[in-house]
């Protein structure tokens, strides 16, 4: 009789925390996202964001509406803090980019809450370019930043030549042929 009161003991109190999870913001146990590939063929780059992300390399194609760049990161740390990246260009003629593109790794389907250190991610972000853009050399400046509201508050940059900022310039990406200029 005991063991009858006590299992139905258990099945009520399984019930109880099975309906209640969402109430006491219990951990979300859902899988981690399949990780990123790596870009391959990309330059390298090994710029380190505040001693937690390298930047390893990386690549660029021009397509039809904008320059498709490909990212390959690295994290050193482990962090709980999805951080934001932002993204630019500035044309051949000095042109910048009306505004920045800001976005989170993987699209937000792989923040870098869930990187693992040592780990390559691949990202891949797409920087649209207007219809009359002119065609030449594009420079792309990439920073990083913990607060999507607050992207001026951007991780410092150590580049590889030892050079120490809050962006890393990536370039050239040839847009258009130099004849059609």
């Amino acid at each position: 009789h005991h063991r009858w009161t006590a299992l139905a003991g258990t099945a009520a109190l399984f019930v109880a925390l099975t309906t209640t999870w969402d109430v006491f913001d219990a951990i979300d146990m859902k899988p981690l996202p399949e990780t990123p590939t790596p870009i391959a063929n990309v330059q390298p780059v090994n710029a380190v964001y505040d001693e937690i992300f390298v930047l390893n390399g990386w690549d660029a194609d021009v397509i039809d509406d904008g320059i498709e760049l490909g990212l390959n990161w690295q994290a050193t740390t482990r962090t709980t803090t999805p951080y934001w990246f932002s993204a630019l260009w500035v044309g051949p003629d000095g042109t910048v980019a009306p505004e920045s593109i800001i976005w989170q790794g993987g699209q937000t389907n792989y923040p870098t809450a869930c990187w693992t250190p040592g780990q390559q991610i691949g990202d891949t972000i797409t920087l649209p370019l207007p219809a009359d853009a002119p065609s030449g050399d594009y420079w792309l400046s990439l920073a990083m930043f913990a607060a999507e509201e607050a992207p001026q508050d951007r991780l410092g940059v150590t580049l590889a030549d030892g050079t120490f900022g809050n962006q890393v310039g990536l370039g050239p990406v040839r847009v258009g042929s130099v004849g059609d200029e």
